[in-house]
């Protein structure tokens, strides 16, 4: 009879037990571990205050049933008696993290026909990414991880990229006080900014459907080691650079609602490869009108992804006073001039409520991001 009663209480238990999914129990494992973790996609702090920090959605472990000490005639009366029955399980609620979803947005043609700063922000989030934590003892604050980036306008370059990382390195050196112009630190600067580019990879589709086409094969792609040498390395982000150049083709498809069915198609299948990736899913884009800042595409994001809209756009000179004089206009254009040339670009988050207003990105040699100190 007690072992009757012993196994139906261990059917109750078992029945009791809630399954989870591999990612459900490592996001689980990784919010106990770390449950006050900041977001962290740029490795910047200016940057990161930007973005909202994801709202965990709360998934149930059951928590260990507590033993007791029974007798052979309590195990029975417990399992057959309502009034002595074993309680349930409380369930414990623990916080799974979302992946971040970051929009660039930039304002329209129209308004500001000139470069706006979103791929210069692709450059610098992949540089931290991609370079190691440290070289030859020289903290770097890189990432380790790898970057996917679909890019149809070409927008985003290589050799740039490598400028930035190598002008990185360096001031990373200077700032701790190492010589990053003796011949052996240059071969470890050059060496290390070879690595890092091993872990960029890059796609170029010409067309929406090679677009859906490349987000489908992205799973096989990067779990072929035969492929490619990041297997080793964390997907960091995922980036589509200039979404919003499929839109006059969109418009032209049968339909009245050709991109509302096209940016459902295309949300499902990033929130899919994020949670799939466990990476951020960055999108840059132009503003659909010069009103706000808001993209053609995607029109919305499913509710339990943590979306954060970035505003990019030139720093703008201010214009002459008026009635300055010729003689004054003059004397000042050398000066107007050179902080064109500074490539200067402002960056804040849309809708506000971040812990800084905004920053402000310098383009040179490399991208870096403007400090009080300098």
């Amino acid at each position: 009879m007690a072992d009757v009663g012993a196994e139906r209480l261990g059917m109750r238990l078992m029945g009791e037990v809630e399954e989870l999914t591999l990612g459900e129990l490592l996001a689980s494992l990784h919010a106990l571990i770390n449950p006050s973790e900041q977001t962290t996609i740029f490795n910047v702090p200016e940057l990161d205050a930007l973005l909202f920090t994801p709202q965990p959605a709360p998934i149930q472990i059951p928590q260990q049933q507590q033993h007791h000490h029974h007798s052979d005639d309590d195990t029975w009366n417990h399992a057959h008696d309502a009034r002595n029955e074993v309680p349930r399980p409380v369930p414990a609620t623990v916080k799974q993290r979302s992946h971040p979803i970051i929009e660039l947005i930039s304002p329209p043609p129209a308004y500001h026909p000139s470069p706006a700063g979103k791929t210069a922000l692709v450059h610098l989030l992949t540089t931290h990414a991609v370079l190691p934590s440290r070289l030859a003892s020289v903290p770097l604050s890189g990432l380790t991880s790898a970057v996917v980036l679909i890019d149809p306008l070409h927008h985003f370059s290589v050799s740039y990229l490598a400028s930035t990382l190598s002008s990185h390195i360096v001031s990373c050196f200077t700032a701790a006080g190492q010589d990053a112009t003796s011949p052996d630190a240059r071969r470890e600067v050059i060496a290390c900014v070879k690595q890092a580019l091993e872990h960029v990879h890059i796609f170029r589709p010409s067309s929406w459907d090679n677009l859906l086409a490349t987000l489908q094969s992205l799973e096989d792609y990067l779990f072929d080691k035969g492929k490619h040498g990041s297997m080793q390395r964390p997907v960091h982000a995922l980036v589509i650079e200039d979404i919003d150049t499929f839109i006059p083709a969109l418009r032209t498809a049968s339909g009245s609602n050709a991109i509302s069915t096209a940016s459902a198609l295309l949300t499902r299948r990033l929130d899919t490869l994020s949670a799939t990736l466990s990476c951020a899913v960055v999108v840059t884009s132009r503003s659909a009108t010069a009103a706000g800042f808001r993209p053609n595409i995607p029109l919305s994001w499913p509710t339990h992804m943590q979306l954060t809209r970035l505003a990019v756009r030139r720093v703008e000179v201010v214009p002459f006073a008026p009635g300055m004089s010729i003689v004054e206009a003059e004397a000042e254009r050398g000066q107007r001039g050179e902080v064109v040339s500074r490539g200067r670009f402002e960056v804040w988050r849309v809708g506000g409520g971040g812990e800084k207003d905004g920053a402000v990105i310098r383009i040179g040699r490399g991208v870096v991001v403007e400090r009080e100190d300098g």
